[in-house]
């Protein structure tokens, strides 16, 4: 598996994404997207250039992209996720 290691910027959109989720919905809604969010890296991690994800060079050489709601996980309780990983392997 490989190691997910998440830039400044990185970090500060996921910081403002929990954020939001907390004020919309609550501590406990935070929590369920952050786990939807954590399947979401441990799958890219796993399978980095896998068919659920996309080439995104149009965007920048060497740019993947996956959309979380293809996050294996068991905690369905998250309905619609709505982000998008964008990352370099």
């Amino acid at each position: 598996m490989a190691r997910i290691r998440l830039s400044r910027p990185a970090q500060d959109d996921l910081g403002q994404v929990l954020a939001t989720s907390a004020e919309r919905g609550g501590r406990d809604a935070r929590r369920r997207y952050q786990a939807v969010l954590a399947a979401a890296m441990r799958s890219v991690a796993a399978d980095p250039g896998g068919p659920l994800t996309r080439d995104r060079s149009d965007i920048r050489s060497g740019i993947r992209s996956f959309h979380i709601r293809h996050a294996h996980r068991d905690d369905r309780s998250v309905r619609r996720p709505v982000h998008v990983l964008y990352y370099r392997v």
